[in-house]
């Protein structure tokens, strides 16, 4: 389900119901690409995510727990884990269930390709 009035968009991956809450100047047209279309959902959402752009905050990184691959690591800092790719961050509260997601970039182009 993506609403335009609360720039939601909520996907179904595995089982597990994502809400992605987008700020109000995103584009209009926030949607998956084609082929990732079917994972769309208007299930109620089992994690809490919010994007926020135009800057990567910095975090003290207490372990490494993955990483590095040739796109992405995932990190602890604190009580939190960090999923670090090259312009995006993903920062995940220990429960996996909320978390904020940083793209460098102050925007994004049509579709969605978060990490």
């Amino acid at each position: 389900m993506y609403t335009k009035k609360t720039n939601e968009l909520r996907i179904n991956l595995a089982g597990i119901v994502i809400s992605i809450a987008f700020p109000v100047n995103s584009p209009k047209d926030i949607r998956p690409s084609f082929p990732y279309r079917c994972f769309v959902t208007e299930k109620n959402p089992d994690v809490f995510l919010k994007v926020n752009y135009g800057f990567l905050p910095k975090h003290k990184i207490n372990e490494k727990v993955f990483g590095p691959t040739d796109s992405w690591s995932l990190y602890r800092s604190q009580d939190k884990y960090i999923l670090k790719a090259s312009s995006r961050q993903m920062v995940l509260d220990s429960d996996f269930k909320s978390g904020d997601i940083y793209i460098k970039e102050k925007k994004i182009k049509r579709g969605l390709h978060l990490l």
